[in-house]
């Protein structure tokens, strides 16, 4: 199956130190967490 962007992820910062989830690469299962 081939990867696309169509997926929306929401989320709040509940802090102004958090950090935005990110997809460690375009193959990538789910988004890493800091």
């Amino acid at each position: 199956m081939p990867a696309t962007d169509s997926c929306v992820l929401k989320f709040a910062k509940i802090s102004e130190r958090a950090f935005a989830p990110i997809k460690g690469s375009a193959l990538a299962a789910g988004y890493d967490l800091k």
